[in-house]
C-alpha cells in the first residue's frame, strides 16, 4: 500500500485547466473593440444626419430680403441700388440671361410706374416686378 501511495505520489497528475485561454481573450478583446468602434460610427454619423443645415440663401432670396430692407426704410437708395446691380448680375448669370439682356430689363420696369406688372417675357408671359410680390393690385 506504502508503494501504491509513493506510486501515485510521484507521478505527475495533469495541470489544473486554466481559467482563461489567450485565443479566447484576444478574440473577445477584438469583439468588444469592434463593438465600440460600431457604436462610435453610429453616434457619429446621427449627429451628422441631425446637424442644422445652415441656411443658403440664392441671390433671388437676398434681393427680396434688401427690397424689404429698403421698403422699411433701413437702407438708403443708393446702398439698395448698388446691391440690386450686384445680386441683379449673379441672378442673370445663375438665370444665364446674358448681360446685355440687362438694360431692356431696367427699361421695362421703369415704363410701368404702377408696380404691377412689367412688360412681357420673351415667351408672351408677364411676369412680376421683384419685390412687390404679395401686395394687392391698386384699385384706382
Amino acid at each position: 500500500m506504502i508503494a501504491t501511495l509513493l506510486a501515485v505520489t510521484k507521478t505527475k497528475l495533469p495541470a489544473a485547466p486554466r481559467s482563461w485561454d489567450p485565443a479566447l481573450l484576444w478574440t473577445t478583446l477584438a469583439l468588444v473593440a469592434i463593438i465600440v468602434i460600431g457604436a462610435i460610427a453610429v453616434a457619429v454619423l446621427d449627429r451628422w444626419r441631425k446637424r442644422a443645415v445652415p441656411a443658403t440663401f440664392d441671390a433671388n432670396d437676398q434681393l427680396a430680403q434688401f427690397r424689404e430692407l429698403y421698403d422699411k426704410g433701413e437702407l438708403s437708395e443708393q446702398e439698395y441700388e448698388r446691391i440690386r446691380e450686384q445680386l441683379g448680375g449673379k441672378i442673370r448669370a445663375d438665370l444665364g440671361v446674358p448681360a446685355s439682356a440687362a438694360p431692356e430689363d431696367e427699361k421695362a420696369e421703369e415704363r410701368h410706374t404702377d408696380g404691377q406688372a412689367s412688360a412681357p417675357g420673351p415667351n408672351g408671359s408677364k411676369r412680376d416686378i421683384p419685390g412687390d410680390r404679395g401686395s394687392p393690385p391698386s384699385q384706382g
